[in-house]
């Protein structure tokens, strides 16, 4: 549900032009009802005619850059999904997606270096799941998905397949007994580690 918050958010700011730049667990906020919101956009920049931000700048958090941020390149929405393909990596893995002793190194990895998919670090991650990470974190932004409503999209499809999944599962041990809600299922622990990874974030703001 978290990633389908703010896949879903993203969309409603790129529809109104807006690139946030700086994605990153510190700046979702999940509230006590589970609504999740993306805060702090005060780098946020509105996109030009062109729907591109300016060009030669290095705005952002550098664990969680974009590799068009890092080169100072113009970044448009699709800098925003990698940003989340971030997020979402740390919390399938519990680690991070790029990670160096310098800001040097971490940069060279964001730009050059694919991590491994995520169920190599979590067996638990399906398939399905994989594919949607690793395309948010594709180097090139036309191999990414182009806009959080089609990232929402896919989300969606990965939370029916968990459900689904965890129905069968659940169905011989409880026989008679009604499946409970995904979000009853997973969320708690989703929120958990978001505000893990966000404290986590806060510590090390110094390489931001």
């Amino acid at each position: 549900d978290i990633a389908i918050q703010v896949a879903s958010a993203l969309s409603y700011a790129q529809q109104s032009g807006v690139v946030h730049r700086d994605i990153k667990p510190s700046n979702i906020m999940v509230l006590g009802n589970n609504h999740v919101k993306i805060v702090d956009f005060g780098i946020a920049k509105m996109a030009t005619p062109l729907g591109l931000t300016q060009e030669g700048m290095i705005i952002g958090s550098p664990l969680y850059m974009s590799p068009e941020q890092i080169e100072g390149k113009q970044a448009d929405a699709r800098s925003d999904i990698f940003s989340l393909g971030v997020v979402l990596y740390q919390m399938l893995t519990w680690k991070r997606a790029f990670s160096a002793d310098t800001v040097a190194a971490l940069m060279y990895q964001i730009v050059h270096q694919a991590p491994p998919a995520p169920s190599a670090l979590n067996p638990k991650v399906s398939e399905m799941l994989d594919a949607v990470v690793l395309k948010c974190l594709k180097k090139s932004p036309g191999a990414r998905y182009h806009s959080g409503r089609d990232l929402e999209k896919d989300t969606r499809v990965c939370r029916e397949e968990v459900f689904s999944a965890k129905m069968r599962l659940a169905a011989p041990r409880f026989p008679g007994a009604h499946p409970r809600h995904l979000q009853d299922l997973a969320t708690p622990r989703a929120t958990r580690l978001l505000a893990v990874l966000a404290g986590a974030d806060l510590a090390h703001a110094d390489t931001d």
